[in-house]
């Protein structure tokens, strides 16, 4: 075997070079210093100048198989042959060298032969690294691992931190990269962080077979959002709002906005400040993002009453049942209004009192106010009632100055001319009177009995138009003395009337009854 620097020189290729056809060929013998009977092979050999040293290199490989050689020369020129050791005729091949790099392939061993040899040369001392292995230019695979399997929120999103694992062949290393981030050589599961990410991950075999890089996108928010409330005004729970507070709701999460509803209504997206509706209502919200991260549900209870509750009253009877729009019948007075309210009443000036009854209102000229007061403290307009009210039958009475009358002595005739008194049980009553059925006169002061036969009748009325019973008096006033002038058919003489039957007549002046 020659050592040769190439296909026109032999030597060293540098002082000792020969033409290549002038060199004349021989034979040495090189001493066997290794052999070799694993595979993968991975080895390094020290050369020395010119001077050749052989491995051998024995297996029972498949001989279906092809085996990649690979030599690195640490520094000059490799000289490298290859002697499969067949049966017969010898073939001896030089590997040539690209630079410091030879890749060689091996068919046959295993079939067409059961070993081969190396011999090896350098022009100056050197490393040579030897690497041996099964030819498998197939790239490793690489499957990914995600815990949990999928997305766990909505729209791809995960809402727990995702642990990745990757796992490939056996001997080969894995690298990963998270977006532009530096390169990182895979030796146990890592999570991904927060956020929109892309992972890509590839693996490299014993063989330097790369596997192509494989990307999958993350997306990240394991953060629970949460939500803030103002209220204008800020009251305790338990109190009544008489207008509606203005509530405004915010979130400082990033993509989150905050949905809310009343009691068991929907949810709807909050979008602007809003005013709470009117009576009890609890008001429910919570801060979600885009994730699908929930806060817990907030609650607050609010009692708004804008209202001012009305008193709606009916009165019994229902119109003046006197004249003059007077009441003759105690009127009762019936009030209502909504259930959450209260009412109170007073009458004319006096104070307020709660309602709890129907109210009658007493006799005389009366005004009844009401009002209703609500849970909220809102107080309705006040309600005006006026009432004269006169259910009391009056009474009148007649006294004569001078004369004790009675029916007894109703019959008898009077010398002197009584005077009447009319009095009545009630103040502002009207009284009138008639004489012997004439037309009637009102009663203004005492009345002077006129002579003659007086039937007087007397009547009242009061302001309510009450009738009092009527009285009836009749007296008889003569107050005259008759006269008579007597009439002699005769004349005296002297005195003396010579005829004794004398025809004498008495004549009233006027007629005069009784007399």
């Amino acid at each position: 075997v020659a050592t040769r620097v190439n296909d026109v020189n032999t030597g060293d290729g540098e002082e000792f070079s020969y033409p290549f056809k002038s060199y004349p060929y021989g034979s040495f013998q090189t001493k066997l210093l290794g052999s070799h009977a694993d595979i993968p092979v991975e080895t390094t050999k020290q050369l020395r100048s010119w001077a050749p040293k052989t491995y051998r290199f024995v297996a029972s490989p498949d001989g279906s198989k092809t085996y990649r050689l690979k030599l690195s020369l640490s520094t000059g020129t490799a000289m490298v042959a290859f002697y499969a050791e067949t049966p017969g005729h010898k073939n001896v091949v030089f590997i040539p060298f690209t630079g410091s790099e030879a890749v060689y392939d091996i068919t046959g061993w295993g079939s067409s032969y059961q070993a081969f040899q190396l011999i090896m040369a350098s022009s100056k001392v050197s490393d040579l690294s030897i690497k041996l292995d099964i030819l498998d230019l197939d790239p490793p695979i690489t499957d990914i691992g995600v815990s949990p399997m999928g997305p766990d929120g909505i729209d791809g999103w995960y809402k727990t931190q995702p642990k990745v694992t990757l796992k490939t062949e056996s001997g080969a290393d894995t690298y990963y990269q998270i977006d532009h981030g530096e390169e990182k050589h895979y030796n146990a599961p890592f999570y991904i962080l927060n956020g929109i990410h892309n992972l890509s991950f590839y693996s490299i075999d014993p063989r330097d077979n790369i596997e192509i890089k494989h990307f999958i996108d993350f997306k990240v928010d394991t953060i629970v959002p949460s939500s803030d409330i103002q209220i204008e005004p800020e009251r305790p729970e338990e109190d009544w709002y008489q207008s509606p507070p203005v509530v405004s709701m915010s979130t400082g999460h990033p993509n989150s906005k905050i949905i809310f509803r009343w009691g068991s209504g929907d949810y709807q997206d909050y979008q602007e400040p809003f005013y709470v509706p009117e009576g009890e209502n609890t008001l429910m919200w919570k801060a979600t993002d885009q994730a699908g991260n929930e806060e817990s549900v907030n609650t607050r209870s609010f009692k708004v009453d804008s209202i001012s509750p009305e008193v709606v009253y009916s009165i019994y009877p229902p119109e003046p049942d006197g004249p003059n729009g007077w009441y003759h019948t105690t009127p009762v007075i019936s009030l209502s209004t909504e259930s959450s309210s209260a009412i109170y009443y007073k009458v004319d000036g006096g104070e307020y009192f709660p309602y709890v009854e129907s109210i009658e209102v007493p006799e005389g000229s009366h005004i009844v106010r009401a009002m209703a007061i609500d849970q909220a403290s809102n107080q309705g307009s006040e309600i005006i009632l006026e009432f004269d009210i006169d259910t009391t039958v009056p009474t009148i009475w007649g006294f004569f100055e001078g004369l004790d009358y009675s029916h007894e002595n109703s019959s008898q005739w009077l010398q002197i001319a009584p005077k009447l008194t009319i009095t009545s049980s009630e103040a502002d009553m009207k009284i009138n009177y008639t004489i012997n059925n004439g037309e009637p006169v009102e009663y203004i002061e005492e009345l002077v009995i006129s002579e003659g036969y007086n039937e007087i009748r007397v009547y009242g009325e009061d302001r309510g138009g009450n009738v009092a019973e009527s009285l009836l008096y009749v007296v008889k006033v003569d107050s005259k003395t008759p006269r008579a002038d007597l009439i002699i058919d005769d004349e005296p003489v002297d005195g003396w009337y010579r005829n004794k039957d004398v025809e004498l007549e008495l004549l009233l002046r006027q007629e005069e009854e009784g007399a």
